[in-house]
């Protein structure tokens, strides 16, 4: 379902039709199946909005749930280049990956740009590359692209950059007025590649950086084209003038505007815009009535000429000091011409600003969309993209650190010093600080996933008492609450068709920490269900869910047996269950052993028993699974670590941990895990002394650890490639029929020579079909395990991309 739909909603938006591509989107969304296409789908639509930082975060995500998605791929490989991350993209972009990638995917034209960019010597050669690329055919609704194969011979080089500048010129303005800002940034940057020398390129890529928000780099090209005479002289000027007003240069901008209005090229909304901006500058009181005067008689018979000349007057006022803010809001309020003129807007939110910042926001963000280049856009686009907001972006919660982090965020430590540091006495006293200092609403989803929890504790302990967001916070944990029923329902009703096959099942994580440590359902968020399994049992638990209507992308087949640690089911209504083989990555290694895991505990659900893992385990796993990246804040772990150690430190086995750790080789992440419950008081009293002296040790800055901490949208140094390569050398016993490939890697001919010292296998790339040229027929019987340095280290498993 997931697939046809990402299909039909490129074809939607490959013939701009996007209130179709939107409705298709928006129902993917609100079926909430979890899968990495939909995901995918809704980054290619931020993609497609310039709404880099939402796309950025939903990238990381679907990358954290399954990174061998082509489609999740391809959307990071399409912002790669966009953003002009070209060692990366290079890196990234193989030609294999097209073969399952709809024709309407902007991925193709990607493909046309990076052929043309690394072997056309003359725009001749450039030409014919886009005569000859196999999904012309199929790229209707790209029309330069079509009339670039038209192109007669002409006499000189120079004569054709000339007739391909203006066919893309023509291009990215159409583009740009049916909103199509991705695929104008692409044609811009194809004509630069295409025509150097051309002014009219230098204006079509000029232009599409614009639009897309990256300002400096567009006024360096339509500067030049601007220089280079382009045949559209007073568009590329009107261009030029909105760079000058939106970085607030009041020279430039005048210049401009007076070459512009003598060419009666200066349009209505840039008039209101100049008006603002030299109102808004001292000592330019004279060139702004000159201008007043001229716009008057300019637009004497438009029909917004009356409230407009209103708000300028309401603007004098304030700044006589006639009216004070309060009167300018209720005034603006109150006209209905001016809700949808943007300087009113853009002056409402300056006067909301100090009072209500989220709906200071919410007008910017109306005024944003009318004008993205008054004065004060600058301001609040910067505001949107670093100001701490959590925000609901097409029904997809995304937190405020858009690139996720590896621990809690001052804010996240704030709530968890108030539950587990501050007496009960001060918790009314400090959360009424707490939430003067952070609006709810500005919260990160991190700090979210904590509210369940302290609306508990504080309904258990202060009932008789009141305390800010008292309503907010039950609504919050029943949420969490009324989500956690229906998982146990799903649990109990799969708990029934396991015993009937044998299967025993272990609780982990979410569902099994919030009834034995939260003792609560609603007070431990959670997104799906977690059990384990014995490894033999793996493959009875897949066909049991598979009869049951579940369906599971990477089933457990032997080689993932072997190299990964779970699989994830889904059910068509809208369920989700993760069947562990092994408690979390870190055991994934060849000398796995069950009963490392020791005994378990057990608890009851509605008079059920079920096994959990006993305290030592539980901390060990708890710790391992939280210390890493997450394109979700990971502040989950340290509550469960807290709350285990409160409840049973006691029984902890410290030094068997320390052997797991050894054994496993994950000594590092667990402790930095200890480091930083020691530091934050999570554990109390003297710990054995071989614990103590590893508490010592910093390991910060070991490779792995970097790369453990660090996103996958990184690429990886050759150290830490290396470490990487030599920790899975340590953690698999590799046989004749095992091979362990890395790939590129910062500066790659240092990377390849220092893999050659070591006698590591190195490809300046990630090659799907690797396996076939290197094995030939024997491919099928050899485990490829490939080491993504351009994905900080990703493992990919037997070539499979």
């Amino acid at each position: 379902m997931a697939d046809s739909d990402y299909r039909q909603f490129l074809k939607e938006c490959a013939q701009s039709r996007f209130a179709s591509a939107q409705a298709i989107l928006e129902s993917a969304l609100k079926r909430a199946d979890g899968s990495v296409t939909t995901t995918a789908m809704a980054a290619h639509w931020a993609l497609r909005r310039g709404e880099w930082h939402q796309a950025q975060w939903l990238i990381e995500s679907g990358l954290s749930q399954d990174p061998s998605n082509p489609y999740i791929y391809a959307e990071e490989l399409l912002l790669n280049f966009v953003r002009s991350q070209s060692e990366e993209f290079a890196q990234r972009f193989h030609v294999q990956m097209l073969d399952s990638m709809p024709h309407e995917h902007p991925i193709y034209l990607l493909d046309v740009v990076r052929r043309i960019w690394s072997e056309a010597k003359t725009p001749d050669d450039a030409v014919q590359m886009v005569r000859e690329h196999d999904w012309l055919a199929q790229s209707s609704h790209l029309k330069t692209l079509q009339e670039f194969t038209n192109l007669e011979d002409v006499s000189s080089s120079l004569d054709l950059e000339g007739r391909i500048g203006r066919l893309a010129y023509d291009a990215v303005i159409a583009l740009v007025a049916d909103r199509e800002y991705l695929i104008a940034l692409l044609m811009g940057r194809l004509a630069a590649i295409m025509a150097p020398n051309d002014a009219n390129a230098f204006g079509a890529i000029g232009i599409a950086e614009l639009v897309n928000g990256f300002d400096q780099v567009a006024d360096r090209y339509l500067h030049e084209a601007e220089f280079r005479k382009a045949s559209d002289m007073p568009r590329i000027n009107l261009y030029r003038f909105r760079i000058f007003t939106k970085q607030r240069r009041v020279e430039h901008a005048w210049i401009m505007a007076r070459t512009l209005i003598d060419e009666h090229e200066l349009p209505w909304l840039e008039w209101c815009t100049l008006l603002d901006l030299l109102n808004d500058i001292p000592d330019w009181s004279s060139q702004y009535q000159q201008c007043a005067v001229e716009f008057q008689k300019r637009f004497a018979n438009h029909p917004q000429l009356p409230s407009t000349l209103a708000y300028l007057q309401l603007c004098q006022a304030l700044k006589d000091g006639t009216l004070d803010a309060e009167q300018a809001v209720a005034t603006i309020m109150a006209n209905p011409d001016w809700q949808g003129f943007a300087s009113a807007l853009y002056l409402l939110a300056q006067l909301q600003q100090e009072r209500d910042l989220r709906t200071a926001q919410e007008i910017a963000r109306t005024a944003l969309d009318l004008n993205p280049y008054h004065p004060n856009a600058a301001h609040w686009q910067t505001m949107r993209g670093s100001v701490g907001e959590a925000l609901e972006w097409m029904g997809i919660f995304i937190p405020k650190q858009y690139e996720g982090r590896a621990w809690p965020s001052p804010v996240e430590e704030q709530l968890i010093d108030l539950m587990f540091a501050t007496p009960m006495q001060q918790w009314s006293a400090k959360w009424q600080a707490f939430t003067i200092e952070n609006s709810y609403y500005h919260l990160d989803a991190g700090a979210n996933r904590l509210l369940p929890w302290v609306h508990r504790q504080f309904e258990t302990h202060l009932k008789s008492q009141q305390w800010p967001l008292r309503d907010i916070l039950k609504g919050i944990w029943k949420k969490s609450f009324f989500e956690n029923a229906t998982r146990i329902a799903t649990l109990l009703e799969l708990a029934k068709h396991f015993k009937k096959h044998g299967i025993e099942l272990v609780l982990l994580k979410g569902i099994a920490n919030a009834i034995d440590l939260y003792g609560d359902l609603g007070s431990r968020p959670m997104a799906d269900l977690d059990v384990l399994v014995v490894p033999q049992q793996a493959v009875n638990a897949h066909r049991v869910l598979i009869e049951q209507g579940w369906t599971c992308d990477e089933p457990p087949i032997p080689p993932r047996l072997r190299f990964q640690y779970a699989s994830t089911y889904r059910h068509p209504g809208g369920g989700m269950v993760d069947i562990h083989w092994r408690p979390c990555e870190d055991f994934v290694s060849d000398v796995y052993d069950p009963a490392d895991l020791g005994a378990f505990s057990t608890l009851e659900i509605q008079g059920v028993r079920f096994f959990t893992l006993n305290p030592t385990l539980n901390l060990f796993a708890t710790i391992l699974h939280g210390v890493a990246w997450n394109h979700l804040s990971p502040v989950r772990w340290v509550c469960d670590a807290r709350l285990i150690l409160q409840k049973y430190q006691s029984q902890i086995d410290w030094v068997r941990m320390l052997e797991l750790a050894h054994k496993y080789d994950c000594l590092e992440p667990w402790v930095l895990g200890l480091q930083y419950l020691r530091r934050h008081s999570a554990i109390s009293g003297v710990l054995p002394k071989s614990i103590e002296c590893a508490l010592l040790s910093d390991y910060s800055q070991f490779p792995l650890l970097r790369v453990r901490m660090q996103s996958r949208s990184r690429v990886a140094n050759s150290h830490e490639l290396i470490a990487t390569v030599e920790h899975w050398q340590r953690k698999l016993h590799l046989h004749a029929h095992d091979v362990i490939v890395a790939v590129g890697g910062e500066h790659p001919k240092y990377t390849q020579a220092r893999c050659q010292l070591r006698n590591i296998l190195w490809l300046p790339a990630y090659d799907p079909e690797f396996a076939m040229r290197y094995f030939g027929q024997d491919c099928a019987v050899h485990n490829v395990i490939t080491i993504d340095a351009a994905h900080s280290c990703l493992v990919r498993l037997n070539s499979r991309f």
